[in-house]
């Protein structure tokens, strides 16, 4: 559904780092946005994106 909410956590394995997004977007702005600026980019990174269903 197009009011569907997105959680997004990125989880770096090897440094035991995770990144919680606390901002959450709609499916239907068709687009989300995570700020890369606190990842260790000498290891990869594991993204866990989500939808909930908007109860009314």
């Amino acid at each position: 559904m197009t009011f569907d909410e997105t959680f997004i956590v990125l989880y770096q394995p090897e440094q035991g780092k995770h990144i919680w997004v606390e901002k959450t977007f709609r499916r239907s702005e068709g687009l989300a946005g995570v700020d890369p600026a606190e990842a260790n980019r000498d290891y990869p990174w594991h993204v866990y994106f989500a939808f909930s269903q908007y109860n009314i």
